[in-house]
């Protein structure tokens, strides 16, 4: 189907499989080494974000105060 050699054996279904089948079969998602480095890069800014709200966090009643 996906023209990739069959290396695995799926016991369940007495049939072999290629690596794009036994991932889409397991709802799997494949990381290669770029999309490491943007989920790490992701981590980061989650992280950074986090921290920001955390810190400005008591400073948002000065805005409330300061509006009314």
């Amino acid at each position: 189907m996906h023209n990739r050699p069959a290396v695995f054996y799926s016991k369940q279904e007495s049939e072999w499989k290629c690596y794009l089948c036994v991932l889409d079969d397991k709802g799997l998602i494949y990381l290669d080494k770029q999309y490491k480095l943007h989920q790490e890069e992701f981590e980061s800014i989650k992280q950074m974000t986090r921290k920001t709200v955390i810190e400005n966090t008591p400073n948002m009643s000065l805005i409330q105060v300061w509006k009314t």
